[in-house]
Order: C-alpha cells, then structure tokens, then sequence
C-alpha cells in the first residue's frame, strides 16, 4: 500500500513538472519570456540536478535580465555534468552580454577541444579575442582557421572586424564583402559593413547597409544606432533621432535603467509641469545636450536635472531656476541602475533622458541654438584666478590642447592623433603661443615626450584635477584664447563656455549634422575632418594653417 501511494506521488511529480515546463515552453515561443520564467524555474526546483532543466532555466533567467544568476547556474551545471557543449554555449553567450571577454575566452576553448568540426566554435573564441585587443593573435589565428572552414561567413566577418581596428576600414573591406557574398542577409555582416562606410564618410552605403540590417532583424540595436549616426551625419535630423532612441535598450552595454516610475515626456507642451532631465553616457555627452536646457527654461518648463556629481555646482549657477542633483548608480546582473536621490524625494510630473529631449525640439538643423556665448557660466573667482595665472605667461596666445579619451582601445585610438603627430604644429608654434593643457588623466610621458623631442613646453599647474575638478576646468577653458583637440569631453566643455573650438575629426561626426565646416550649435567652432585611415597628415596640415592665420590676426 505505502509503495502504490510512493509511486503514484512520484508520478504525480513528473507529471507537475512536465506540466511547467509544457507552460514554460509556450510562454517562451510566444516571446513571454518573463511568464515562461515562473514555470521553467518552478520545474527545474523539482528537480534541480536535471541537466536540461539547468540549461533550460540558465537560458530564460539570461533572457529575463538575471545575467549573473543564470551565469551561477550553468557553472551548477558544469561543477555537476562536466563540460557540456550546450552548458559551454550558453555560458560563451552570458559572458558576451555580461561584457566578460576573458571568460569567453576560456569557455570557447574548452568548446573547441570537445566540438573541434564546429566552425561557431571557432568564431567565437575569436571575437572573445577580438574584444581583449589581442588583434594581430586573431587575425593569426583566423587565418589558420579559414582553410578549415572557407565558406562559414561569420569567420570572415570577425576577420574583417579584426582587420578594421588593425590596419583600418578600407583594409577590412575584402573580408566583408567574402562574409557578404557567403550569407549577404546576416544582420551581423550587413552592421558591420554599414559601420565600415560609416567611418571613411561614405554615408549613402551607411544608410542603405544599416536598413539592410534593421530589416534582417528590426531589434538589432546596433544597427539602429549605427543608422542613426550616419542619418544625422548628413543632416536628417528626425530619422536619426527615431534611431537615436535604440542607445537605451537595455541589452546594450553602456546603457541605463532609471529607478524612478515618473512617465515619459512625449514632446507636449511643458507649462506647468515639471520635467526631470535624466543624465547619460559620459560626463561630455551631458555637456552636448545641456545645450538644450535654456531652449526648456526658455519655454517656461520647470526642469530637475541629474547629473554627474562633477557638474552639480556648475549647473545650479548656469540654469537659474532648476532643482539640481546629481546621479548615483548601482549594478545588478550586469545592469546599470540610476537614481537620482535629490531630486526623486519631490518626483517631477515627467521625465527624458537627456539625449531624447532633440528629437522633441530640434528636428531640422535650423532648431539649433547657437551658443556662441556659451551656456554654462564658469565660477567667476576661479576666473579670475586663471585669467591672472595665464597672463603672469606672457602676451602670447593662449591654446588650449587636448590629444586623446581617457579610455583607449583599438578602435578608439583611430579618432585620436598621437602626440607625435602635433610634431609640426610645436615645431612652428611653440615659441609663438603659449599651449595650456586640457588632457585629463595621465599624460605625464606625453608632456615630457614634447618638451624633450620637440623643444616645447605644454603648460600644466601641480595639484590641478582635470578630471575630477570640472569647476577648474570649466574657469580655464575660459580664460584661452582657443582650445584644440578631438571630440572628447574637454571639446565639449570649452565651447559650452564659449571659447573658440577646433575639433580634429578623422571622419564626419554625428553631431556635424550635414555641416562641413562649422558644428551647428557654435559658429565660433571649426571641424577638421580627414580620411579616418590615414587622417592626421592632412588635418594638421590644414591645422597649421589655420593656426597661422590665428596668430598673425
């Protein structure tokens, strides 16, 4: 009696669990993904050593958002069943989402000696290289690879991804167009394509590849952001922005899921209502799109504006009349969350995320303001500070430079010239006009670089943060009488308070906005666009010309 009543219990079980799962399977295929989450989970705690089930809810937890949960799981899973190639992909997969390349790395090398005839296998520990920078080992490694596999195109693809960030865009088109011709509807391949003419200023091809993409796969946000990019490149204002929208999707690194529940602005009329301005990307982005604030003040709008907590005191002087407070953000699950405490106690009646609010008000590049004057206000003490230290100098011209970003990779590192480049700009200028250093972080070998190759002194002041004490910074972009650099924060921070900017481009920025020489929103500005492989010769030839006419007027 008791041994009917055991096996009619465990029937009992198999059936509840067939049954979650059946219910998990079907919210799954109907894209559900949060619903299939509570039946799978419930399965697999009836049986949690069941290999498929732990690789069945390691896929919905990853799908959910609960990256590092899921993650935990597969390695239950490999600590309990080894290394099984199911476990190895979907792990390979979390760590890509979960930006961990090194542990990509790992993984798909235990996959590729269990699954050697797998070219995926391949592939992916490939872009686990790629992503590390170790570019001439992939393309080595590739390149061994491929007689292997000559018709997988995705090979081809992270070759010629590989090939771009080492020896350049035009360089790494024969290995798209082999990865085009093998599979010409890969979304992957067609993105990278639409970048690659993207970046030699080919923004026709840009945009015909980038809806190639969209269409291939309409929730590709990197081919949405890519077209966007290209569309306002060449002036198309409202198309770009719709695309523009994509940066947000939280499966994308870099972006940020606010804490607060206020509603989204849809653009309306603003009086009377207050409007909290939600801070993004980098501390020079907020900068870029603070432009658009005293066009809202202006409206009458009550605006509550986060930001980087380098910028608080600066705003609360530059926007008379906004509640201002800076962020603070947490990670969970590979995620970045952002609250804003100040300003949330009293929420606002709506909320934008600071790089949405042009889409609603700057449609045509005619909607530009033109911050000639600046807009943000520079404390005036530290101004008088600086403009003292600075004239103690001498009666020379005073340039502001800046060289690089703070953070470099391979790709990064092709919209920047090498200090070595500035070579002619200090050999005829450096006993002409006095160079201010603008270049936050260390840069101590590059100082030391110019003042014993070149004979030339960059002017730097011990115990000044140029990264931190944005205050300072601020006060002595002011004071220059001109700042040159690339499309890096000090760039924006010297025209926002409205010095003289010239920016050094090796392709048409994004913010150009179908301008050739001039950015928009500041006529006081100056856009040195080259070629993007091969760009620094004729930029700071045309550089030290201008500089020229600089000086003598």
């Amino acid at each position: 009696m008791a041994r009917a009543s055991a096996k009619k219990k465990v029937s009992g079980s198999r059936q509840k669990l067939a049954q979650y799962l059946r219910r998990g399977h079907k919210y799954m295929a109907a894209g559900d993904a949060e619903n299939a989450a509570k039946y799978i989970v419930a399965a697999w705690n009836m049986d949690p050593e069941n290999f498929d089930l732990l690789v069945a809810v390691a896929d919905v937890l990853s799908k959910v958002g609960v990256r590092a949960k899921a993650l935990e799981v597969l390695e239950k899973a490999l600590a309990i069943h080894g290394p099984k190639p199911e476990v190895l992909l979907v792990m390979g997969n979390l760590a890509l989402e979960l930006d961990m390349p090194a542990v990509m790395e790992r993984v798909y090398r235990i996959y590729i000696s269990i699954r050697p005839d797998d070219p995926q296998g391949y592939n992916n520990l490939a872009s686990a290289l790629e992503r590390q920078d170790k570019l001439d080992e992939v393309i080595s490694f590739l390149q061994d690879i491929l007689p292997m596999f000559p018709e997988h195109a995705a090979l081809w693809n992270t070759l010629g991804s590989a090939v771009s960030k080492r020896d350049g865009y035009e360089a790494s088109m024969p290995f798209y167009a082999e990865a085009y011709r093998l599979d010409p509807n890969s979304y992957n391949i067609l993105n990278n394509i639409s970048l690659v003419y993207e970046h030699t200023g080919d923004f026709a091809k840009a945009i015909e590849f980038g809806e190639k993409a969209i269409t291939v796969n309409p929730d590709g946000y990197y081919a949405h952001l890519g077209l966007a990019k290209s569309l306002l490149a060449v002036g198309e204002l409202e198309r770009g922005w719709r695309h523009y929208e994509w940066r947000q999707d939280p499966r994308r690194a870099g972006s940020v899921l606010y804490t607060h529940k206020i509603p989204r602005w849809d653009g309306r009329s603003l009086e009377g209502k207050r409007l909290l301005v939600g801070p993004e990307q980098g501390v020079g982005d907020e900068v870029l799109f603070a432009l658009t604030y005293p066009m809202l003040l202006a409206e009458g709008a009550q605006l509550d504006i986060g930001c980087d907590r380098r910028l608080v005191s600066l705003y609360e002087r530059s926007f008379r009349g906004a509640r201002v407070g800076a962020y603070v953000d947490s990670f969970r699950d590979g995620y970045r969350y952002r609250s804003m405490p100040a300003l949330q106690k009293d929420p606002a009646d709506l909320f934008i995320e600071c790089g949405s609010i042009p889409q609603f008000r700057i449609r045509k590049v005619e909607d530009f303001p033109d911050c000639n004057d600046g807009f943000l206000i520079p404390d005036p003490e530290r101004v008088r500070k600086w403009r003292a230290r600075l004239g103690a100098l001498g009666s020379k011209p005073k340039i502001g430079i800046h060289w690089r970003s703070g953070l470099r990779t391979a790709a990064r590192n092709k919209h920047y010239a090498p200090i070595e480049v500035w070579a002619p700009i200090f050999a005829r200028f450096g006993d002409k006009v006095d160079f201010i250093n603008l270049q936050y972080g260390d840069c101590a070998e590059e100082l030391a670089l110019v003042r014993d190759k070149f004979g030339t002194t960059i002017r730097t002041w011990e115990g000044v943060d140029l990264k931190n004490d944005l205050e300072t910074v601020m006060a002595l972009s002011s004071v220059v009488d001109l700042v040159i650099g690339p499309a890096t924060a000090p760039g924006n921070f010297s025209f926002a308070v409205g010095t003289p900017t010239w920016w050094l481009l090796p392709v048409r920025p994004w913010w150009s906005c179908g301008e050739d020489e001039r950015p928009p929103f500041f006529s006081k500005g100056r856009m040195l666009i080259g070629n993007v492989d091969n760009p620094w010769p004729g930029i700071m030839s045309r550089l030290e010309a201008m500089l020229g006419e600089f000086v003598a007027g």
